[in-house]
């Protein structure tokens, strides 16, 4: 009834099961009229033991993987999300539920989900445009990270912090008015958000600040609306940060000096005096280590960080420098940073 968004419709997303949190499966959804209710079915095999518990995260792109102690599941909060007129984009609506306990096989089981994220739904006040000037794309960036990479703690309904939570949200919409989105279920009391609408002709930048006692309520929609009255206005460059259409985890500075994570390594990632070290591992065969400092979790898209890398191929020294950049995009635990003529790296928060 307008209250919450749209959940299951024809288009409705897959779903992903387990049991005892097995390896999960996924399964198709057919909804039942109304959108209210759905069902699904898929094959699974009974572990042994004599209690069976059955759990499930819609849409099944939401789930990544379970998490060490397989009693939470890490979910995904989509860092671009592209609502439709009247409901949040469906990639964004994660629900979950939890089955009670059977001490027997069971072929049919009821799950009453809840949903994970919460939802917010506002317009822009006050926001001139000049004729022919149409919006591309609503920023929204707070202090507080909203969406990206959560564990869902399977006993309830919290959504904890995973550690590469994003504090920038990219919505993709051509309206001013009633811009539906989800997020992560915090508190934004007294906090700050930046709200940055992208339009064909530049770029428009308020900030605002929310009062005590708000937050963001999962299952609940937050409407609000953003005067947009003495919007700080700027031009957009003539095309983008070259960073950006890099995609993966590495260096990128320069000739012989751009370097991407290599398949089947991983990233190392310590702190040190507030500071995080990366420490990315390029090629293990041959020793080669890449290590950057200067990020830390608390910078969001627009600040400015003090990059210095340390690039060594066994003990020769390959380049020891420091860079002068700015964090341009988050997505997940993915970082961008740009000195804006070209170089820059990706990190992982």
């Amino acid at each position: 009834n307008g209250v919450r968004p749209t959940l299951w419709t024809e288009n409705g997303p897959d779903v992903k099961i387990s049991l005892n949190y097995a390896s999960a499966v996924e399964a198709s959804v057919t909804p039942a009229a109304g959108g209210e209710t759905a069902s699904f079915s898929a094959e699974i095999t009974y572990p042994d033991g004599d209690a069976f518990t059955f759990y499930s995260i819609c849409p099944a792109s939401a789930a990544q993987a379970l998490s060490p102690s397989r009693e939470a599941w890490k979910v995904s909060i989509p860092c671009v999300q592209e609502p439709t007129a009247n409901s949040v984009d469906e990639a964004a609506i994660i629900i979950a539920a939890t089955s009670t306990t059977y001490d027997t096989a069971v072929d049919d089981v009821e799950l009453a989900f809840n949903h994970l994220t919460a939802y917010g739904r506002f317009s822009l006040n006050n926001l001139s445009l000049a004729d022919g000037e149409t919006i591309t794309s609503v920023e929204l960036t707070t202090t507080t990270p909203i969406v990206g990479d959560w564990y869902w703690n399977t006993s309830g309904t919290l959504l904890p912090d995973f550690g590469a939570s994003s504090s920038t949200l990219t919505i993709n919409t051509a309206s001013a008015s009633d811009i539906w989105f989800a997020c992560a279920p915090v508190d934004v009391s007294e906090e700050c958000m930046t709200i940055t609408v992208f339009t064909t002709r530049g770029a428009y930048e308020q900030l605002i600040q929310f009062s005590q006692n708000r937050k963001f309520n999962a299952g609940q929609v937050a409407v609000f609306s953003v005067d947009m009255e003495g919007a700080e206005f700027s031009v957009l460059p003539s095309s983008p940060d070259p960073m950006l259409s890099e995609t993966d985890y590495g260096c990128y500075l320069g000739t012989n000096l751009t370097r991407t994570l290599a398949s089947g390594t991983d990233q190392v990632t310590r702190a040190y005096d507030n500071d995080v070290l990366t420490y990315t591992i390029i090629d293990p065969d041959t020793v080669e280590e890449v290590e950057i400092t200067g990020y830390t979790k608390s910078k969001t898209k627009g600040s400015p960080v003090n990059v210095s890398v340390y690039w060594r191929q066994g003990t020769t020294v390959i380049l020891n420098d420091s860079y002068s950049m700015t964090v341009i995009k988050e997505e997940g635990p993915k970082v961008w940073l740009s000195d804006g003529n070209g170089l820059g790296v990706i990190i992982k928060k």
